[in-house]
């Protein structure tokens, strides 16, 4: 069951088919009044976003264009759970609810995403015969009917979920309940960089860094919990 599967070239047009050789466009260049110019997509993937009966029968497609997200696998990678854990995370998208991660598409390398903020609309030919031209020469795949299930809902997710600030949502007790954590850990690590000197100055560098992202991303939940009322 892998994310993007054969597809016959006689079935028709359906929601979650992959296209290649369409050229998408954007519209950039919109300043100082200036209406913008449409620019090439880098890469000519998409992937059919259109319901089923209209991609049917219809004189257009709305398609979510894709992106190479990466030529390869992160190297701190190493072991198999860390290796499932990471394309797990991807498959599901919790924390990337634009992205919608397809693997490998056939023909291309690297890995890849469809991502729902990148919306095209393409032509397509209506008489039958070159409609089945069209198909035949630009579809390459379709997803598999689980993950085509799973494009559908995540596609609402994405407009329908409007998120939530980073740093204000949590009640005062749960806010203080972080930092209070936040600055214990950090008081733990302060002792690290004096025990790495002598496993070297890559580790050290490591650490040191570690250290300080913890310690910005602490300081930004201090703040807010200073300007809640009962913290003043």
């Amino acid at each position: 069951m892998p994310i993007i599967e054969p597809v016959g070239p006689e079935e028709s047009l359906t929601q979650g088919d992959v296209l290649r050789g369409t050229n998408l466009y954007i519209t950039t260049g919109c300043e100082n009044g200036v209406g913008g110019v449409a620019t090439e997509r880098p890469v000519n993937v998409s992937v059919v976003l259109s319901r089923p009966c209209h991609a049917v029968r219809g004189e257009s497609l709305v398609v979510v264009g894709v992106q190479r997200i990466s030529d390869r696998a992160p190297a701190e990678l190493k072991t198999f759970t860390q290796i499932r854990k990471f394309l797990e995370a991807r498959r599901d998208g919790n924390t990337t609810p634009n992205l919608f991660y397809l693997g490998q598409i056939p023909g291309e390398e690297g890995q890849f995403c469809a991502r729902f903020d990148a919306l095209h609309t393409i032509t397509v030919p209506t008489p039958e015969v070159k409609r089945k031209n069209f198909i035949s020469h630009y579809r390459i795949g379709r997803l598999n009917a689980e993950f085509a299930r799973d494009f559908h809902l995540r596609m609402f997710r994405a407009f329908a979920s409007l998120g939530f600030d980073d740093h204000s949502w949590m009640a005062t007790a749960d806010l203080e309940w972080l930092v209070k954590s936040g600055r214990a850990e950090i008081a733990a690590a302060e002792v690290g960089p004096a025990k790495a000197v002598a496993e070297g100055d890559e580790i050290k560098a490591k650490h040191l860094k570690q250290l300080q992202d913890l310690k910005d991303s602490v300081e930004l939940y201090t703040v807010e919990l200073a300007r809640r009322p009962d913290n003043s």
